[in-house]
């Protein structure tokens, strides 16, 4: 069973368009484990979620990266990142795997898939990948 981590960092809870994002996920793919993670299991999840909304948000990103030693180069979990820092992933580059740009909850499906069956992501509107936005 897949496990798919939410990670905000404006307050204790996720934020209202990481639970829509959970949401079209559990749809999706109603087997797996979807739920908020922390320092102690961030690293556990096979698809990291995280919600960037403030601008604090983003070094409190880099930081927590840090502090657990997770190191995106290491390919596990998959970063995706989104919300209204993330409108410019540019900066961050290194930090994610994918950014989404606009409503997550329409590309998380198409994105999912494409990682799932190892197929080009780059074709999925709104969506920044290693190759650059689709």
């Amino acid at each position: 069973m897949k496990r798919v981590g939410l990670l905000a960092f404006s307050s204790a809870a996720s934020t209202l368009g990481l639970e829509v994002v959970a949401d079209a996920v559990r749809r999706e793919y109603p087997e797996w484990q979807v739920g908020a993670v922390d320092h102690t299991d961030a690293k556990e999840v096979d698809y990291l979620l995280v919600s960037l909304y403030w601008w604090r948000d983003v070094y409190a990103f880099v930081s927590f990266l840090d502090q657990i030693g997770l190191d995106p180069r290491q390919g596990k979990p998959v970063i995706v990142i989104g919300g209204m820092s993330a409108v410019n992933p540019r900066p961050l580059a290194g930090y994610y795997h994918h950014a989404v740009v606009g409503d997550g909850e329409d590309v998380i499906g198409p994105l999912l898939r494409a990682l799932e069956s190892d197929t080009d992501s780059s074709g999925i509107p709104g969506v920044w990948n290693k190759t650059g936005c689709s």
